[in-house]
C-alpha cells in the first residue's frame, strides 16, 4: 500500500478534475491517471465514473472515507513517532535476578509511580543467562541499564521525587 496514492486520490476527489488535481499535486495529468488506475486495480474496484466533472462511484465514496482516515492515521503516527524521537531513551533495562525477591518487591512498588511521572517509560527485565556475562559486564556493555548486587528494602514508603 502506497499511502501517497491515497493523498492523490483525496486531492482528485476534491478537485473532480485530473488536470486541476495534477497541478495541485505538482505532477503530470498522465502520471496521476496512471496512479489512480493502479489504486483502482489494487483495490479491485472502479473509483470514479468517467464523467465531466469526475464523480465517485459507491466504491470511490467508501474509499474516500477510509483514505481520509488512513491519511489522518499516518499523520498521527508520524507525530507520535516524532515525540518518541525527542525522548532520549524511554526504556529502562533491568537485570533479571530471580533469586533476589526483595528487589522485585521494591521494583513492583516503584514502577507504577515512575509511569505516572513518565508515561512513555518502559521497563524491560533482561535475563542474565541470556548473554553469558556477569552483572557488571552487562552494564558495561550496555546490555542492561540497571543491575543490583545487593538490595536492601527501604523502610517506609518509597516514591520518586517530583
Amino acid at each position: 500500500m502506497d499511502i501517497s496514492l491515497y493523498h492523490e486520490f483525496v486531492t482528485l476527489a476534491s478537485h473532480r478534475n485530473y488536470s486541476a488535481a495534477a497541478r495541485d499535486l505538482n505532477m503530470s495529468q498522465p502520471t496521476l491517471s496512471r496512479h489512480m488506475n493502479a489504486l483502482g486495480k489494487e483495490l479491485k474496484c472502479q473509483l470514479f465514473y468517467d464523467t465531466r466533472p469526475l464523480t465517485l462511484t459507491v466504491a470511490g465514496e467508501q474509499t474516500l472515507r477510509f483514505a481520509s482516515k488512513i491519511i489522518s492515521d499516518e499523520q498521527n503516527l508520524r507525530a507520535s513517532l516524532q515525540k518518541l524521537k525527542s525522548t532520549k531513551n524511554p526504556r529502562i533495562r533491568i537485570l533479571n535476578l530471580l533469586h533476589v525477591n526483595t528487589l522485585y518487591i521494591g521494583i513492583n512498588e516503584i514502577i507504577p509511580d515512575a509511569k505516572a511521572h513518565f508515561a512513555d517509560l518502559r521497563f524491560e527485565f533482561v535475563n542474565m543467562d541470556h548473554f553469558g556475562l556477569n552483572a557488571a559486564q552487562m552494564v558495561e556493555m550496555e546490555k542492561v541499564d540497571v543491575s543490583f548486587d545487593m538490595c536492601i528494602r527501604p523502610e517506609g514508603d518509597f516514591t520518586l521525587p517530583e
